[in-house]
Parts: C-alpha cells; sequence; structure tokens
C-alpha cells in the first residue's frame, strides 16, 4: 500500500490561505446579513400608536430589494413578550404598489411604521429583503428599542 506524500506549506501559501478565507468571512453570507438597521424613532403617543422610524442600509456589494408599497419600504413591528411576536404593520392596501424598494451597495433609506393601539415595552421593526427580483427573500431586525 502506497502512502500519501504529505506536502508541507510554505509561510507564505499559509499565511495567504488565512487572509483569504478571512475576508471571505466578512462579506456579508446572503441579503439578509448584508442590511443594518439604526433606529431612529421609536415612540408612542397618547392615542397608544407606537411608531418607529428605522434606516435600513445595504452593506453589501451587491443591490438588495427591501419589502415595499406605496414605493416606501414596508415593514412591521415585533414586540417582546415571553417571546418575540408579531405586533402589527406591514399592510399594503391592494391598489399600491408592491414592487420591493431597491437598495444600492452604500445606500441608505428610511422607513416608517406606526401601529397600535399598544401598550409600552419591547419593540423592534422587521422587513424582508432578497438579493434579486423575484427571488424568494429573508427577514431582517432592526435592534430592539423600549417604548415608554
Amino acid at each position: 500500500m502506497k502512502r500519501a506524500a504529505i506536502t508541507p506549506l510554505r509561510p507564505v501559501v499559509l499565511i495567504s490561505t488565512l487572509a483569504a478565507a478571512t475576508l471571505q468571512c466578512a462579506v456579508p453570507a446572503g441579503p439578509s446579513d448584508s442590511v443594518a438597521a439604526t433606529v431612529v424613532t421609536a415612540e408612542r403617543n397618547a392615542s397608544g400608536i407606537v411608531r418607529f422610524d428605522v434606516d435600513w442600509r445595504n452593506l453589501g456589494a451587491v443591490p438588495v430589494y427591501l419589502a415595499g408599497c406605496g414605493g416606501e419600504v414596508s415593514m412591521w413591528l415585533e414586540r417582546r413578550g415571553p417571546a418575540w411576536e408579531g405586533f402589527g404593520g406591514g399592510i399594503c392596501i391592494a391598489n399600491l404598489d408592491q414592487r420591493p424598494v431597491r437598495l444600492d451597495p452604500g445606500q441608505v433609506v428610511r422607513a416608517s411604521v406606526g401601529v397600535g393601539p399598544g401598550d409600552g415595552g419591547e419593540y423592534r421593526a422587521v422587513t424582508s429583503v432578497s438579493d434579486e427580483l423575484g427571488r424568494e427573500s429573508g427577514l431582517v431586525r432592526s435592534p430592539s428599542a423600549h417604548v415608554p
């Protein structure tokens, strides 16, 4: 039985391989990994309507498409109870344009949603994102924010 020879890697090759692997890990793996959210406004008015304004930023190298309604990004809210649960929003009436909103690399778009009435608590915004029109999408969530 013939044994396979083990070829030692030179340090330059090993370092290059490790560097390439590290850089590859830094690149977002999918569309939902390339979208970051910043909560700009999280409040509840006197009527109990919970309002969220969120900046969605494309950190990736290719355009992504966020759920759309009337030319704006469509999103909904989740509220933390024992677990995160849907609270409301994300409804788009049939006569409005429901095409996804394109977000180019480095681009930021602000979206707003108001839902209620609701109590104070921990909320976060959710939208769907895909990396190609007509492709199945994933969900992306904002950081949570406390609403008094």
